[in-house]
């Protein structure tokens, strides 16, 4: 009885049960359509009960395995999970009515490109994405008209893309599910905590993670990205093919994830860097066939335009992000008032001080990754393990304070960052790893309403490992003195005759 549910009998039930959740309501929604007009709003309604019954039978079948197991630990790690994909659940749902402005910006690129003509410019509202996105996009509509004409369904356009934004909504649910299996998996693998304090400190991260909440109500792809990153990131020497997959895959969403390749060679992981390379590569290639390096040139011409007009004249949204520019404009501004120089501030002057604190925050991150590697020692898994993870937070926190456009939602890419830090130095520097993690978790409160702080939160953060780091060193250079230090018994021997000798 006990094997009944194994973890293959498991998966297939969840993966049949995903099928179900995703393509059932799809399928009676295209059925309603012969014989009525149906709305958007039915479909996800539809999907809501749909989801709302998937997510009971997995639990159930969860909590079941693992009383079967006779693990009580199990059966809290599985309720713990499924309170945080239900309250997950709620809050795509009520973002879901219809798409934003970012996702229309994919949206038009990807109809460019229908209509054979390049997804840059202006006129999409500034799609700044790489090519396979929107390609991607393009792709899922020709497929949703293949299989619409197997059935001689033949949809409208609009219902066509109301559809593809309904499967996007259901794979920004799977990408944070696979978050969050990723967050436990990485936790866990750190051996320093148990199963439920594995699952809690994972959960309770992306849960009050306001980031997170804004990605997915501006339908951003940073949940899809994360996810890319933490599984590359999960474990070292294994599944070097699929771990390339995914971060070429993230390198084609947005460029931070290409920062992880230095730290994965510098942690010896060569295979892995090898077909990351290969498999961006492959990626790239495919991204041409249509237009061939046009749609490369286009690309580099928008995006590079786009910030250089952000840096001479930001928008409004830009000085309430989270991002340098904004740090520095709210730092002079505040100075400014209680002084009384209440004039017009330079933006020359502020883009000179962000890149001066580019320059510095460069600077003290490469130094802190050198010192780590130089020189070069036999080191164990374990301590190989932790300078991997010690620097990938250390791109990934330079990548999102340096970055020329980093909004608030990009701070999704902190939940590794978050986690490493707060099992390795939480105990060490708890305060502050707290105030880094409120800093970065929750721009809604009182603490950064008055002025964005996330990028003064992850240098807290690296502070607190950094901290972490000299505690241990310390410790071990300890630990080898006493090791050297005789027994007390050979000192007292020893002393014993430098007094007899002393006494003839």
């Amino acid at each position: 009885m006990t094997n009944v549910l194994t973890k293959r009998t498991l998966a297939i039930i969840g993966g049949a049960v995903s099928i179900v959740v995703v393509f059932g309501p799809a399928s009676l929604w295209m059925l309603a359509m012969h014989g009525a007009t149906t709305r958007f709003h039915d479909l996800i309604n539809l999907s809501a009960v749909f989801q709302a019954l998937g997510l009971a039978l997995a639990s159930y079948f969860c909590i079941r395995r693992a009383q079967l197991r006779q693990s009580t630990e199990d059966v809290i790690v599985a309720a713990i999970f499924s309170m945080a994909i239900a309250f997950y659940l709620a809050v795509i749902n009520n973002s879901s009515e219809m798409p934003n402005s970012d996702y229309l910006c994919i949206q038009n690129g990807a109809w460019n490109i229908l209509q054979h003509q390049l997804p840059y410019g202006q006129s999409t509202g500034y799609f700044l994405y790489p090519p396979m996105y929107a390609e991607a996009m393009a792709s899922a509509y020709q497929m949703i008209l293949l299989i619409g004409k197997q059935f001689h369904w033949h949809p409208e356009p609009a219902q066509t893309l109301d559809l593809i934004f309904y499967l996007f909504q259901n794979a920004q649910l799977a990408a944070l599910i696979g978050l969050l299996y990723c967050s436990y998996l990485f936790v866990l693998g750190t051996g320093r905590l148990t199963k439920i304090y594995a699952a809690a400190l994972s959960v309770a991260v992306i849960a009050l993670n306001y980031p997170i909440k804004e990605t997915i109500q501006w339908n951003q792809v940073n949940l899809f990205l994360t996810c890319l990153v933490m599984f590359a990131c999960s474990s070292l020497q294994k599944l070097d093919c699929l771990r390339g997959l995914a971060l070429a895959v993230g390198i084609h969403l947005k460029a931070y994830p290409a920062l992880i390749l230095p730290a994965w060679f510098l942690s010896g992981q060569r295979k892995a860097c090898c077909w990351a390379i290969l498999w961006t590569v492959a990626i790239l290639g495919m991204t041409l066939g249509q237009f061939g390096l046009a749609i490369w040139t286009s690309y580099f011409a928008t995006a590079s335009g786009f910030i250089a007009k952000v840096t001479t004249s930001p928008q409004a949204y830009m000085l309430n992000g989270s991002c340098l520019y904004s740090l520095v404009y709210c730092a002079i501004k505040s100075i400014a008032s209680v002084t009384g120089a209440n004039g017009p501030i330079s933006w020359h002057l502020v883009n000179s001080l962000c890149n001066i604190l580019r320059i510095a925050a460069g600077v003290w991150f490469a130094s802190r990754i050198a010192r780590r590697h130089l020189p070069r020692t036999v080191r164990d898994a374990d301590t190989t393990r932790s300078l991997f993870y010690d620097d990938v937070c250390d791109v990934l926190s330079f990548g999102l304070i340096a970055g020329p456009t980093t909004l608030n939602h990009h701070y999704v890419l902190a939940v590794p960052v978050i986690l490493w830090t707060i099992v390795k130095s939480g105990i060490a520097s708890p305060f502050i790893t707290v105030v880094g993690c409120i800093l970065i978790l929750n721009f809604q409160s009182h603490v950064t309403t008055w002025m964005p702080l996330a990028p003064v939160g992850l240098v807290l953060l690296a502070v607190a490992r950094k901290r972490d780091n000299a505690i241990n060193s310390s410790q071990s250079i300890a630990g080898q003195q006493r090791s050297i230090e005789p027994p007390p018994s050979e000192r007292t021997l020893e002393t014993g005759s430098a007094d007899l000798v002393l006494r003839r």
